[in-house]
């Protein structure tokens, strides 16, 4: 768990979200679902844009359904998360972090967010398919694929509801 929480500090300070010590890092995050921010990002993006990186990550706490599924990442998301790391000058240690994708549900809907390499022993130990889980997860961006954009949500840390 100490280790889970210096990660978090590396990620927040890297993403510029902590401003406090004495501040606990879940009072960062802001309560959204899953689908308000996508229709929030969605809703911004000009007429014609296919990308759209984002300097001040959207920084969350989402409730949804652990899966139990988990894949490398890779393809899109991991291209879209390469540009955000150089784009905005970010240190290039953030893609060795994210190098694993897990899948959760919000109602119907499924995603594929980006988590910590070093909470996945934690998400298989502490979680089973089925459980609701709580996650500070952080909107870097979103690129257009066949007329449907496709965020990029990195999970900094979780808990089991």
């Amino acid at each position: 768990m100490r280790f889970r929480a210096v990660a978090l500090l590396m990620v927040l300070l890297v993403l510029g979200v902590a401003r406090g010590a004495a501040q606990s890092p879940w009072d960062e995050y802001e309560r959204h679902t899953l689908r308000e921010i996508v229709h929030a990002q969605e809703a911004a993006m000009p007429p014609g844009s296919n990308i759209s990186l984002l300097g001040e990550p959207v920084a969350s706490r989402v409730t949804a359904t652990y899966t139990g599924m988990l894949r490398p990442l890779a393809g899109e998301h991991r291209d879209l998360l390469e540009q955000w790391v150089r784009a905005f000058d970010k240190a290039p240690a953030l893609l060795e972090l994210f190098a694993t994708e897990m899948l959760v549900r919000e109602g119907t809907t499924e995603y594929w967010l980006p988590v910590q390499t070093t909470l996945v022993p934690s998400l298989r130990q502490e979680l089973k398919p089925g459980d609701t889980v709580e996650l500070l997860a952080s909107c870097v961006g979103g690129d257009l694929h066949d007329g449907a954009w496709d965020w990029v949500l990195i999970v900094d840390e979780f808990a089991a509801r």
